[in-house]
């Protein structure tokens, strides 16, 4: 299983997961666990400051 997404300062990456991560990963799916993830601020500061500026303001680096 491999999973891309997008980082702001790195741009489009892959990350391959073995057979042990991926039955945790869809685990965490089914239980909506990713989209919760996805959803909070662990960047503090930083958070505010690439999301407002790269990705709703549409820059790239």
């Amino acid at each position: 299983m491999v999973i891309e997404y997008r980082l702001p300062l790195f741009g489009q990456i892959e990350v391959t997961l073995h057979e042990e991560s991926k039955i945790l990963y869809e685990l965490l799916g089914k239980r909506g666990e990713i989209e919760r993830l996805k959803q909070i601020e662990h960047l503090g500061v930083l958070h505010e400051f690439l999301i407002a500026r790269f990705i709703h303001g549409g820059h790239t680096l």
